[in-house]
């Protein structure tokens, strides 16, 4: 998977983006939030890992951004020491996927991936079965419509659906 770490402290940084790539993922950091914000623009992330308190541009603003510019290609994790109840909440209303809150081993930064990565995979799935729902209506009004007789089509209520 193509993940993005965002958190204004090199030591942390850098310690996440060893731990996801031993564990096989690409990995691209940013180390303020504008930075973030251009990278999210510029390529597609599977999975943002974003810190929630950062000088500038802030954690809010990236999980906002990533929602309204990636729309359901990013899943975005906050990852802060500010994990409140308050900001958990907050977060989930500008975008985030899910909280993890620092300190943290190891373990739990691959577990919160790993639950944001089957998050982008159901996503991606219900994407391509929304295509693919849009492309069989499709096809089916055309077919109807070229036809010379009159056709209605019922549900499974006996309700007209298509005529």
């Amino acid at each position: 998977m193509k993940l993005l770490v965002v958190d204004d402290e090199e030591g942390m940084r850098e310690g996440m983006r060893r731990i996801l790539e031993r564990a096989g993922h690409e990995v691209d950091t940013a180390g303020d939030g504008e930075e973030a914000l251009g990278l999210l623009a510029d390529r597609p992330y599977d999975i943002a890992l974003v810190d929630l308190k950062m000088p500038g541009v802030d954690g809010f603003q990236v999980a906002r951004f990533a929602a309204e510019h990636a729309g359901d290609r990013t899943v975005v994790v906050i990852v802060s020491a500010l994990a409140t109840v308050e900001n958990t909440v907050e977060v989930v209303r500008h975008g985030a996927f899910d909280v993890l809150a620092k300190p943290f081993v190891p373990g739990d930064l691959l577990a919160v991936v790993e639950r944001a990565g089957r998050q982008r995979r159901l996503m991606a799935e219900r994407e391509t079965y929304l295509t693919e729902l849009n492309y069989e209506r499709t096809l089916s009004r055309q077919l109807i419509e070229s036809l010379r007789d009159g056709v209605v089509v019922l549900n499974v209520r006996a309700t007209p659906v298509l005529m």
